[in-house]
């Protein structure tokens, strides 16, 4: 599938988008997998489906969790542990987050399985993981490749302990996260930098107790839980970050509104770096829900007028995801845009700092790049074409933001790619007035 994309707009009403923009796609995948450690049902609300989250679904089945859809919930009973000899094979796709929360909970209760994935998820990294499970006892084989899926779990009993994980990962803190919780048992995480946390607040607004630390490990202590029943899902910022870019970039002259987001700090990196570099955007109705801080944003007419910089872990980890779309922006302000230590890109569905380069070059950018930093001159000359995406839907929905400011028609390519994280994004495009198709 391609995406014919050009500059020009029409006029929108934003007031109807909301049922079609993405659910939170991290948030979704914690809630399907604390829900199948309840002793009764849950009911999960607007459940994010895209790519991101189906193989979750169908390795939770195979697993014999019971599901029940009705309308737009999604009704999730227990995993249980079961008398058998029989290994289940757990292909999770492309799904990181789902492969090593999944390794992290079946560890926990000591289920035997051999989680796999495509060829993309095979060539990512899982001994961040890996290894602080087996310091709390765990029992885990690489069958192919040292340090890569596909594995196998043989059931061993975990216990409490302390272990360190090398990267600010969230991923591999969640997976030991869900390794104690499924377990019952304690453990303490040295970690490198504070990423996003959407397990802990999760796990803390059940009832347990986690502490984080002035050095920033964390601590975590099971407690008896608080019922935890139901869970409507909010808007993914990472989703409707194309949303506000393509916004900012067109210098649109009226208001965008995007109601019920998730607003977690960990999470909207991309907005404050844009609030930083003159682009005004406002938080509205901002209240709690299940230890998230959720509202309304608000996009109002503006222009980026300062360069992009980014320099700091925290902030980095909380755009972690919009990095590339935040590179391509800067094609388009006044001055030099950098960007340093961006090392962690290179293990996402794609090497995000490659992918994002060869991409911009398709526009005929120049971007330069210093071993895992990247510097842009901004205001460039672009031209349309056809432009790779490298079945990435990260790289793709940049590509098409891009794309909104050209005249001529732009082509991205692989573009089905976007149903991994945003599956209505084309729609919701056109219903804010962009011309674009898929053909």
């Amino acid at each position: 599938m391609e995406i014919i994309i050009n500059n020009f707009l029409n006029s929108y009403d934003d007031s109807d988008i909301r049922e079609i923009l993405p659910s939170d796609k991290s948030i979704s995948q914690r809630a399907l997998l604390i829900a199948s450690l309840q002793e009764e049902p849950v009911i999960i609300k607007k459940l994010n489906y895209s790519n991101s989250i189906l193989p979750l679904l169908e390795a939770l089945k195979k697993l014999d969790v019971p599901f029940e859809k009705k309308n737009n919930e999604i009704i999730v009973g227990k995993l249980k542990k079961k008398e058998t000899t029989e290994v289940p094979y757990l292909n999770l796709g492309s799904s990181s987050a789902a492969a090593r929360f999944l390794i992290g909970v079946l560890v926990g209760l000591e289920i035997s399985a051999v989680i796999d994935g495509d060829n993309t998820l095979r060539s990512r990294p899982m001994d961040w993981l890996i290894e602080p499970l087996i310091e709390l006892g765990a029992n885990i084989e690489y069958l192919e490749q040292e340090g890569k899926l596909p594995i196998k779990i043989i059931p061993s009993k975990i216990r409490s302990g302390s272990v360190k994980i090398k990267i600010g990962s969230a991923q591999a803190v969640s997976g030991v996260l869900f390794a104690a919780y499924a377990a019952k048992i304690d453990v303490d995480i040295e970690r490198p930098v504070i990423s996003r946390d959407h397990t802990e607040r999760l796990l803390s607004y059940i009832g347990n107790i986690i502490t984080v630390h002035e050095n920033k490990s964390l601590s975590f202590r099971y407690n008896k839980n608080n019922k935890y029943n139901e869970h409507t899902i909010p808007v993914d910022p990472s989703g409707i970050a194309y949303l506000i870019a393509a916004h900012v970039l067109q210098q649109r002259k009226t208001n965008l509104h995007i109601k019920g987001v998730c607003l977690n700090s960990t999470r909207i990196g991309f907005i404050e770096l844009l609030k930083k570099s003159g682009a005004k955007i406002e938080f509205e109705n901002v209240k709690e829900y299940k230890g998230e801080p959720i509202g309304d944003i608000v996009v109002l007419p503006s222009i980026i007028q300062k360069p992009l910089y980014l320099d700091d872990s925290y902030l980095f980890h909380s755009m972690i995801d919009e990095v590339p779309l935040a590179i391509s922006l800067s094609l388009f302000i006044n001055g030099v845009s950098e960007f340093k230590n961006l090392d962690e890109l290179i293990f996402k569905e794609t090497d995000r700092i490659e992918t994002t380069i060869k991409m911009l070059e398709s526009y005929g950018a120049s971007v330069q790049r210093n071993n895992n930093s990247i510097k842009v001159f901004g205001k460039q000359k672009l031209i349309a074409g056809s432009i790779p995406s490298f079945y990435d839907h990260r790289i793709a929905m940049s590509a098409v933001v891009v794309g909104t400011s050209l005249k001529d028609e732009s082509r991205i390519l692989e573009s089905e790619c976007i149903n991994t994280s945003f599956p209505n994004f084309t729609l919701t495009m056109l219903k804010l007035g962009y011309k674009i198709e898929e053909e």
